[in-house]
């Protein structure tokens, strides 16, 4: 029922005008427990628990959540973390990214050659391995 209450406040997310992308059990959302999330239309969106979805950046193409903090792939592949809504800074993390995870471990990034890189909550990003063309990180769903 939580989940119905917020979706509702996006209108129907089945007939969205563009592309969306996200971390965790449908292509158009992420969710760590109460935190969810969702890209509409190159717009970042969240809300936590029963709370409307708000805006919380433009210009991100796919977005993962956790229990802190929000990341998010730009179009141009810059891997971005933030904990507040615009105009609050992001802090850029990485730059030629593909796709990013997150949880209450920290976040994987897959860069657009396929190297996987994992970061706990420093976010000191480590090369775990090459060849990925996708990843998750197994605490971030609900």
């Amino acid at each position: 029922m939580h989940r119905r209450t917020a979706l509702a406040a996006l209108g129907s997310l089945t007939a969205l005008p563009g592309p969306a992308s996200a971390d965790a059990s449908h292509p158009q959302l992420a969710s760590n427990y109460e935190r969810h999330g969702a890209v509409i239309d190159g717009a970042a969106y969240g809300w936590d628990g029963t709370d409307p979805p708000r805006l919380l950046r433009r210009g991100i193409a796919q977005l993962a959540v956790s229990r802190t903090a929000w990341y998010g792939v730009t179009p141009g592949g810059d891997l971005l973390r933030w904990s507040a809504a615009e105009p609050a800074p992001a802090t850029r993390l990485r730059s030629g990214v593909a796709r990013v995870a997150a949880g209450a471990s920290g976040w994987i990034a897959i860069d657009r050659d396929g190297t996987a890189w994992q970061a706990a909550a420093d976010d000191r990003a480590l090369q775990v391995m090459d060849g990925v063309v996708d990843a998750s990180v197994g605490d971030s769903a609900d």
